[in-house]
């Protein structure tokens, strides 16, 4: 056995001079042909060192051009000028001819692991290549080398290979599946589990082809099927022995029953009778993948940022007053309904996102898909995940690629084919159509659906389903970041306590109720379609409590979302007098609250120590005096602190006043998703002065408000309590001046950047959203003296 290694190296055309010292130099009455034969040898190898073995022999005459390189071999008395030529051939051609060879043969085995590359990542030389000569196999390369590598072996020979997995199931590869299945017969394969090989960053499966046509059964392992402690190796051999579930043995015939000829291999007999009996969901409904803005960051904003009244939320689409409408841009995984955060500018039926895309493709159409369906009922899910997640939509939607959307053509049917989505059923279906974290709308077409006759089946899985879109509904709306919100969940009892434990306690009862509510029902919808299916053996009716995707209750998670309602109601977005949305643009007038009055001049001041009695901590003591009791207060408050850290030292008060200084604003970013609502004036490490003003009672004179009534006035408050504390003596006094003095500095410092930016008073435009209008306010240049370069400074907190 000897070891046949062949190097692809970089080669030229052969140059006129080269080809008349071969035609002068060769002496047979073919030298014409040998000549022609060596010329396409070179040709053929121009781009080898990009095509490599992707490069095919056909028109490659190997004896002929053994001919001619023996001839080259044997010459002697080269006259010097031809040197160079011989050179050239000497050094190139013997490593070609065995090159050529090498790519000709039909071998008995053949075995690679090939390069995983899309071809979107080629470079255009190689992309041209394989578009033209692999294109039914072009979209990865080890898709270009499977076909290839059929073409080295011989009939009846065998192919190994190690590849990504998703060749089995993903549509882009369903003509290689047709091309194995019509002209090998699959011998084995194991699927690997998804961290199985752990150099690739894909999941990988391992596989042998018998190039020839036979019934035999192969077999398949599926690694995931079952848990092992210990190496791939052994849990392989356990699993063919039969001592572990997973494997097998099926033959090339059962895949023509499964959509698309996907390689599901585990799929069982009743499994297989679904796809027969069911019609494809394509059928009764219309998956639709949505828009591609091609600038979102333009095009789109979170609901609150703007001006509420702006947005047409139950636009129908045919108006071109509409400046914004609902969006639906897909989100974490959420079943039932929610998820409705996004907007998208609309103004003349979407004018400025069609010309974007227009002046970019052409025609619009090209991103901006599936128009007709826009503003109609439907149900909607994210594209990210293993799990479908359906949730009900509302007309007045916009929907995006990341929203696809799902439109029945008989209302009627919508509940049927909502609750098959949100069944384990339809995981089951998606888990063989598409087992990848993206789901396809074309894989969705053929889920199969099987409507039952049971008219009883029916209307319980119609209730249920209307019962299981209202709890995520009333959930959904529990929160802020619903533009249907009403009311903190603290103050939702009829009953009105003056304890917010017990209102906590309340609000927490009625969220398990509709939590274990809603899993009975989503177990008992389960139940119904694997009835309906027959698929008992395959499926089983429970539901992790990890897949009921209403938010639960939570003391500390909700104690802060109770803070951050105060601070709503502070600034007047929320009123005591009514429920839901009260001010987000225009203009506001603050004789419209009765309750409890929002600040006149938008500023909550926060300090480390309780300086003035209208600071953030005060107005928050305030409120609970009003929302709850006087007499309740301590305990109230003291139920708030431990909520937000029941191990901190000190009063509640303190507690409550650390938590604003440290960790509000930061909570307020995750809550609002990096566009925050009220913003933090922040003067530095120190915490010298912070505050928050409200972005939509914004106007140009607000940070010159703050500098004169503010921040002059902490300036002050510092100075006096440096003078009282350097008449006391003690170390801690001592410590304190210290303290008190850098911030003070600080302080000092800021109202220069602070003065500039209220010099120049600013203007907002609220549809620019959030992260264009707070860059106005960050990376400030402050002018400087003797010609020295600008500083950059920030006035807001940083919004990381």
């Amino acid at each position: 056995v000897e070891l046949n290694l062949a190097t692809f190296k970089e080669t030229d055309r052969l140059d006129d001079n080269v080809k008349m010292f071969i035609a002068s130099k060769i002496n047979t009455k073919s030298n014409n042909a040998i000549l022609q034969a060596v010329e396409n040898l070179y040709i053929k190898f121009e781009n080898s060192l990009e095509f490599g073995s992707t490069i095919e022999m056909e028109n490659i005459e190997i004896e002929l051009l053994e001919d001619a390189l023996n001839q080259i071999l044997s010459l002697e008395n080269i006259d010097l000028t031809e040197y160079n030529d011989i050179i050239f051939l000497k050094s190139t051609l013997p490593d070609l001819i065995k090159l050529a060879k090498l790519l000709s043969k039909k071998y008995d085995v053949v075995v690679t692991n090939p390069p995983y590359i899309g071809l979107r990542k080629l470079n255009a030389t190689l992309k041209s290549h394989i578009e033209k000569e692999y294109k039914d196999f072009k979209y990865d390369l080890f898709s270009v080398f499977i076909k290839r590598n059929f073409e080295f072996c011989k009939e009846g020979g065998y192919l190994g290979f190690m590849t990504p997995s998703v060749w089995q199931f993903i549509s882009s590869y369903e003509k290689l599946r047709e091309f194995i299945l019509e002209n090998t017969t699959i011998s084995s394969l194991i699927q690997l589990e998804e961290d199985g090989f752990k150099d690739a960053s894909v999941s990988i499966s391992t596989f042998v082809l018998k190039k020839s046509i036979t019934r035999k059964k192969a077999i398949y392992i599926k690694m995931d099927d079952c848990q092992f402690d210990g190496l791939q190796e052994d849990k392989v051999v356990n699993i063919i022995n039969g001592k572990l579930p997973g494997k097998y043995e099926v033959s090339n015939e059962i895949f023509y029953g499964i959509p698309y000829n996907k390689l599901v291999f585990w799929a069982t007999n009743d499994t297989l009778r679904t796809f027969k009996e069911g019609i494809a969901l394509e059928e009764i409904a219309k998956p639709r993948q949505g828009m591609a803005t091609s600038d979102n960051n333009r095009f789109l904003r979170s609901w609150f940022e703007i001006n509420i009244a702006a947005i047409n939320f139950s636009s129908d689409g045919s108006s071109s007053d509409d400046l914004w409408v609902p969006y639906n841009k897909g989100g974490g995984y959420r079943k039932w309904f929610g998820n409705n955060e996004t907007v998208i500018t609309w103004k003349n039926k979407g004018a400025l996102v069609k010309n974007h895309a227009r002046e970019l493709y052409g025609s619009y159409t090209r991103t901006i898909k599936n128009e007709e369906f826009y503003f109609k009922s439907g149900i909607t899910y994210s594209f990210i995940g293993k799990d479908i997640g359906p949730r009900y939509t509302e007309a007045g939607f916009v929907f995006d690629v990341a929203g696809s959307s799902i439109f029945i053509n008989d209302d009627s049917e919508m509940n049927y084919v909502m609750g098959l989505l949100a069944s384990n059923l339809a995981k089951y279906y998606m888990d063989m159509l598409n087992p990848t974290i993206n789901i396809q709308v074309g894989d969705l077409k053929k889920i199969p659906v099987i409507m039952t006759k049971d008219v009883e089946k029916t209307d319980l899985i119609n209730k249920i389903v209307n019962e299981n879109i209202k709890i995520s509904r009333d959930n959904w709306n529990m929160y802020e970041i619903s533009w249907d919100f009403k009311k903190h969940p603290f103050m939702l009892s009829d009953n009105k306590s003056t304890s917010v434990s017990e209102s906590y306690k309340n609000w927490s009862s009625q969220n398990q109720i509709s939590f274990d509510l809603l899993k009975s029902n989503e177990e008992k919808l389960n139940e119904l379609y694997i009835e309906i299916y027959g698929l008992s053996n395959e499926l089983k009716t429970e539901v992790d409590k990890k897949d009921i995707t209403i938010l639960s209750a939570d003391y500390k998670t909700d104690i802060k979302s109770f803070i951050s309602y105060s601070i709503g109601c502070m600034f007047g977005r929320y009123s005591l007098d009514q429920a839901g949305l009260i001010f987000a643009g225009g203009k506001f007038d603050i004789d419209k609250y009765a309750k409890y009055k929002p600040t006149k001049d938008n500023m909550l001041l926060i300090s480390e120590e309780d300086y003035f009695d209208d600071d953030i901590v005060c107005k928050f003591i305030e409120f609970i005096k009003i929302v709850f009791s006087q007499e309740t207060l301590e305990d109230n408050l003291k139920f708030i602190a431990d909520g937000l850290n029941p191990k901190a030292k000190g009063t509640a008060r303190q507690t409550i006043r650390t938590y604003f200084v440290k960790d509000f604003y930061l909570d307020h970013l995750k809550m609002y998703k990096k566009h925050p609502i009220y913003w933090m004036i922040d003067s530095g490490i120190n915490n010298g002065i912070k505050a928050l003003f409200y972005l939509h009672r914004y106007d140009k004179s607000t940070i010159a408000k703050f500098r004169m009534d503010y921040l002059h006035e902490m300036q002050r408050a510092y100075e006096n309590d440096i003078e009282i504390s350097l008449n006391n003596t003690g170390a801690k006094d001592l410590k304190r001046v210290d303290l008190l003095k850098k911030k003070l500095l600080e302080v000092t410092d800021f109202d220069k950047i602070v003065a500039h930016i209220a010099h120049q008073q600013i203007e907002i435009d609220l549809d620019n959203g959030v992260k264009r209008n707070y860059e106005l306010f960050q990376s400030v240049e402050m002018p400087t003296r003797g010609g020295q370069k600008p500083v950059k400074t920030n006035l807001l907190a940083k919004r990381k």
